[in-house]
């Protein structure tokens, strides 16, 4: 092996032969790796197995060096779990606002490693519905973990991880950039190598990157998240990393290609056990062939899926169905179906200040009247835009170019032209702000 530490196409080869666990891969490439390599990671995205290989790649001897170790080596007696769970009961029995003093104060409890991960859990399962309440949960691992001393040290920066993720699902996206960065920092720093951990931080960092436009990089650290997931046997994490990386494909306007991906991750997942994955992947599936035009089969596949939407009432499940169900009454020229799921998921989106989404949403009504000849309702689509323009997560220029449409459209001067240019600038900016919006364009 050469003096670089970096991947090449001759330890790639070994890996896929089968030929065993390269010992120059052990001693110098996987910890090179797991301290977040760019050219590595370049490296692998862009080498190609050998032609006959099919879905994701087979690595048979590609086990994790022992010294890596488990996350919790000392927490499985039956003792740590009982004690762990008096914890929490005593944690969650004071109000939210009192949880994170009540752990900086105690003497002996609020140290295990369990109690960092079963509120890690919990800021999980509020996702994507309760963002606030995940923000809550992460930011009580996080005060655990810091005092926790050795054991717990790694999962300070998986606990900052997920402090960023609720941010990112909330909109306040500085914030949670600064906070994945304190991540990063943190994994660095304790020379965090537990592959579990960098796998959740990947995949994390991408789904930020992914909101963040930062489409290259989002797409580097879902494929390595992909590859240690799949190392580790983690199937569930690895359907989601599929599930976003066709979402980073989508967001790349390359439907066909996220089509595919998603395709890929539908016929490994449970779907009585893990219905909401289920839900979420066949959605997918549905949205992108209405992306890539095939709008019968996207109808089908959204016909198929309603018995799934009935089981999740929230907000999120429900304005994004009635979001497909309105493109797709439109591509069938069903202007009053498509009118009625249009509204209904613009006042939706602009209750919940949720202001990029609203806009989109009027875009996409406006694109219907528009196309409907019916010039007298842009008005209100005008009102519609009001409750987006009250929301916090529009920026300083997204805000200029809202209000320039909802005077076109109080004024009915509006064209596609118009409709394309301010689309295309939401889609660009949406976590750019310093990307300036040029109303003469």
């Amino acid at each position: 092996m050469s003096s670089t530490k970096h991947l090449g196409p001759d330890l790639l080869e070994k890996l896929w032969s089968g030929e065993g666990w390269p010992v120059e891969v052990q001693r110098e490439v996987l910890p090179h790796l797991f301290k977040l390599c760019p050219e590595c990671s370049m490296a692998w995205q862009e080498w190609q197995p050998p032609r006959g290989g099919e879905g994701l790649p087979r690595l048979p001897d590609l086990r994790l060096p022992a010294t890596l170790g488990r996350l919790r080596p000392e927490a499985e007696s039956r003792e740590a779990r009982e004690k762990v769970k008096r914890e929490l009961r005593a944690l969650f029995k004071h109000p939210p606002r009192r949880r994170l003093a009540v752990i900086e104060k105690a003497r002996a409890w609020y140290r295990h490693p369990l109690v960092v991960e079963e509120l890690l859990a919990r800021s999980w399962k509020a996702m994507p519905g309760k963002p606030k309440e995940a923000e809550h949960h992460a930011h009580l691992a996080y005060a655990v973990a810091c005092r926790g001393g050795e054991r717990t040290r790694a999962l300070r920066a998986l606990a900052a991880a997920h402090v960023a993720n609720s941010l990112r699902a909330r909109g306040d996206l500085q914030p949670a950039d600064s906070y994945m960065k304190h991540a990063r920092s943190l994994a660095d720093e304790e020379s965090v190598l537990h592959p579990r951990i960098l796998a959740d931080i990947d995949y994390l960092e991408a789904v930020l990157c992914l909101a963040q436009g930062r489409f290259r990089q989002a797409e580097a650290l879902e494929s390595r998240a992909i590859l240690r997931f799949h190392q580790l046997g983690e199937r569930t994490s690895l359907i989601q990393s599929l599930i976003t990386l066709g979402a980073i494909h989508s967001a790349k306007a390359e439907p066909e290609q996220a089509f595919e991906i998603v395709s890929q991750a539908l016929p490994l997942i449970d779907p009585i056990r893990e219905r909401r994955l289920h839900l979420c992947a066949r959605h997918n599936v549905a949205l992108y062939l209405c992306d890539a035009g095939r709008f019968e089969e996207a109808e089908e596949a959204f016909r198929k899926n309603q018995p799934l939407y009935d089981r999740f009432p929230d907000d999120w499940t429900q304005l994004r169905r009635r979001w497909l169900a309105g493109r797709l009454a439109r591509s069938r020229q069903d202007w009053r179906e498509a009118e009625r799921q249009l509204v209904a998921t613009l006042e939706g989106f602009a209750r919940k200040g949720v202001g990029y989404d609203a806009a989109l949403a009027c875009l996409d009504l406006a694109e219907l009247y528009l196309a409907a000849g019916e010039k007298k309702k842009f008005r209100r689509v005008a009102r519609g835009l009001d409750g987006a323009l009250r929301s916090k997560d529009l920026h300083q220029e997204a805000t200029a170019a809202v209000v320039l449409l909802r005077r076109a459209l109080v004024d009915e001067v509006i064209s596609k032209e118009l409709l394309a240019h301010v689309r295309n600038y939401l889609d660009e900016a949406r976590n750019n702000p310093a990307l300036r919006f040029d109303p003469s364009a």
